[in-house]
């Protein structure tokens, strides 16, 4: 197994040509993305110190290549990605991996429709193969508690609101926008 080689600030510092203060800003996540990563307070292990340095001038060189202007490179990039997701979105849905939310609602409460009718086959299924078994006055009675209880569950179904459930990716999207 590879050893860690640990570096003090004032070494790394130096090796970049930089000063103490700026090496703990790359640290510092308030300053720089991702932050260099430390390995102790002031201690730092050269090798993903060099790979973090590496990148972050990559970034850098990325940024003067093509605008000179890091907040339109930003606003490049945020653009960038979003066409990214708009174009997967466009994929997922031509390969048939994304549903329509509009067919998805329907199709679901077409289920729910099925659901319906079969809830109240059974009400009236129990009822009727229960006249045959008990007595009158337990018959009214039981009647009485099927029926509530699929009631019940009928209204809980009614209630449902399917919408809140089927994940809408473009909407996903639009609300990553902002």
């Amino acid at each position: 197994m590879a050893e860690t080689k640990l570096i003090d600030v004032h070494t790394l510092a130096q090796f970049w040509g930089v000063d103490v203060r700026t090496v703990q800003n790359y640290a510092d996540a308030r300053y720089a993305q991702p932050p260099l990563p430390r390995e102790a307070r002031g201690k730092y292990d050269f090798v993903k110190a060099m790979k973090w340095m590496y990148e972050y001038q990559k970034k850098k060189i990325e940024v003067l290549e093509t605008s000179g202007d890091e907040k339109l490179h930003a606003l490049r990039m945020r653009g960038q990605i979003i066409k990214n997701k708009k174009d997967e979105i466009a994929l997922k849905r031509e390969l048939g991996q994304l549903l329509d939310k509009k067919t998805t609602l329907i199709a679901w409460t077409n289920q729910i429709n099925v659901i319906k009718n079969y809830l109240n086959s059974l009400k009236y299924d129990l009822t009727r193969d229960l006249e045959d078994i008990v007595g009158k006055d337990v018959f009214t009675l039981m009647k009485e508690i099927i029926e509530q209880n699929i009631d019940r569950i009928m209204e809980i179904i009614s209630n449902l609101e399917i919408e809140k459930y089927v994940i809408d990716e473009e909407k996903l999207l639009e609300e990553e926008d902002k």
